[in-house]
């Protein structure tokens, strides 16, 4: 079977969601779209977890991506190149269930952890030479279970340093079982035999990939190890994504030759600097603040009306709620607010499809491109 790579940027397509949120999984680290990156002179996509910028909410950043598409069954496949990790880091290459709420826990695990590497070669840099495997599964009383309950840690030895070059990872599910392979080769295959109480479920699944690091939780720091910042940014590369289904083609996960979305033309544009943005055009604008501390405005400035009314739709492409020197500020009249502090704006904006959306009291909007409301705080807004 052949494992195609990028060519193109494949967040470009529809095939993939950026995590824009706190991970779920640890309590010191934000998933933010900027440590997603289209590296274009390796043609990969990188994810890397680097300390937050000054004043964040939350001290580390990292990057997580999983595809909109779901399956049951079928061969999902990983092309990448582990990062140099430190203990309390995990690179994972997984399926998981498509409803995070309420579909029954399913699971798929290629992980990599830091508490595994080591300078083995005596080189001067990390070395990792095994990954883990696991399954994740629930009862039909909703207990959670796992293979390694049962199995003990799968712990594949690789027979190459996994943070070298690059080596594909893959699973295939079926209705009965689930078989991993590494560069094609066959490391382990599963069924209800090796799960606890003989359990074998099935379930729509998404395909993930994200690099992280764990808190404090006794839990995590021993299966994990303890957390160590090493001030260096960590850095996971993959070179392509794919999935077939079962005795099907493999293709890419976001193809973006095939399935570019054009990005709307930007008619207010920044610079890298601090900007202040005004909206001075009676119609849908599009901002780009480009980097810095960005001020954009929504307010009438001298004589000039900066509002056409109910047909304006306006969008900002790369709002930074972040607290740092890069925190961007939307400064909004009472007026066209409609209100007269953040608690009453705040019940307005709503998301859309990924986006919050800010509704002004003239029935006009305002999108912050790849940003929850849940990101949104009272510090990205002012009033006048």
């Amino acid at each position: 079977m052949a494992y195609p790579r990028y060519e193109t940027n494949p967040l470009l397509s529809d095939a993939w969601q950026v995590s824009d949120w706190n991970a779920g999984q640890s309590s010191i680290l934000k998933w933010s779209p900027k440590n997603v990156v289209w590296n274009e002179e390796t043609d990969t996509l990188d994810f890397i977890l680097d300390n937050a910028p000054k004043r964040a909410r939350l001290p580390y950043e990292s990057g997580e991506v999983q595809s909109y598409d779901v399956a049951s069954t079928g061969t999902w496949s990983w092309t990448a190149q582990a990062p140099e990790l430190t203990s309390g880091s995990v690179f994972g290459l997984f399926t998981y269930k498509a409803d995070h709420f309420n579909d029954p826990w399913i699971e798929f695990d290629f992980e990599f952890l830091g508490k595994d590497g080591a300078d083995f070669d005596g080189d001067g840099d990390i070395d990792i030479n095994v990954v883990r495997l696991n399954i994740h599964m629930e009862t039909v009383t909703g207990e959670h279970v796992t293979l390694e309950e049962q199995q003990g840690s799968l712990i594949i030895d690789l027979g190459f340093d996994a943070t070298e070059g690059f080596h594909t990872y893959a699973v295939t599910v079926t209705g009965t079982n689930a078989t991993f392979t590494i560069d094609g080769i066959t490391v382990g295959t599963f069924d209800a035999s090796h799960m606890p109480g003989d359990i074998w479920t099935t379930g729509d699944m998404k395909c993930f990939v994200n690099l992280w690091c764990v808190d404090t939780n006794p839990e995590m720091e021993a299966w994990a190890g303890k957390w160590v910042d090493s001030g260096t940014a960590l850095v996971g590369k993959v070179a392509g994504v794919g999935y077939a289904p079962l005795d099907g083609e493999m293709a890419l996960i976001g193809d973006s030759a095939t399935t570019l979305i054009p990005q709307p033309s930007v008619t207010i544009q920044g610079t890298a600097e601090a900007n202040h943005l005004y909206d001075f055009f009676q119609s849908s604008d599009v901002f780009e603040g480009a980097g810095g501390q960005d001020i954009f405005y929504f307010v009438p400035t001298g004589t000039t009306k900066t509002r056409g009314g109910t047909a304006e739709n306006d969008i900002i492409l790369d709002f930074n709620p972040n607290a740092g020197d890069d925190h961007d500020v939307v400064v909004v009249s009472k007026a066209l607010a409609g209100v007269k502090g953040f608690s009453q704006l705040y019940r307005n904006i709503s998301d859309v499809e990924g986006d919050a959306v800010l509704k002004f009291a003239d029935g006009s909007t305002l999108t912050f491109d790849g940003v929850l409301k849940a990101n949104l705080s009272y510090d990205d807004f002012a009033f006048i």
